[in-house]
């Protein structure tokens, strides 16, 4: 998650929303492989991430999920902020269920052999993609997200 952590920032990414099985954000390696990045971002974390992902539709966040099996490419994909992205374990990926709720799921187009990416090299490929999008926009229209993010608590320490 450190290296995620320190994508989201270089991409300028305003809130990690950390649903509540994810790895302690202050855990001494995340906070190493992190590269500082840990101390310049905000966060919010969940507990019913389902509930969250709605109430971040109902205020007109687009809700991006990724998987190889989707049907549409990331590349043809042309949305508008407000974004948020889900990012699953690398182990599991994202579940059916939440799956479902997002707004869409786009595939990171495959070119060689390799059965999967890296949960951290997706997020950034998606990081990338959407901040191109993004900035262009966010140069004419000003902020990007709104103030009003969902959250229901802080990340608690020392979950796993």
């Amino acid at each position: 998650i450190g290296t995620i952590l320190r994508t989201a920032n270089w991409f300028g990414v305003d809130l990690l929303l950390v649903s509540g099985d994810s790895v302690d954000l202050f855990n001494p390696k995340v906070v190493r492989s992190s590269m500082g990045s840990l101390f310049h971002l905000q966060f919010s974390g969940t507990d019913n991430l389902a509930k969250t992902i709605k109430e971040l539709q109902q205020r007109n966040f687009t809700v991006i999920s990724s998987t190889p099996q989707a049907e549409t490419s990331v590349h043809s994909l042309q949305v508008k902020p407000p974004l948020a992205f889900i990012l699953g374990s690398e182990a599991h990926g994202v579940s059916p269920e939440i799956q479902q709720l997002a707004t869409i799921t786009v595939s990171i187009p495959r070119h060689g052999e390799a059965e999967s990416l890296n949960v951290a090299v997706a997020g950034g490929i998606l990081m990338y993609h959407f901040s191109s999008i993004i900035y262009s926009e966010k140069s004419k229209h000003g902020r990007k997200y709104p103030d009003n993010l969902p959250a229901e608590k802080s990340p608690e320490r020392g979950k796993k």
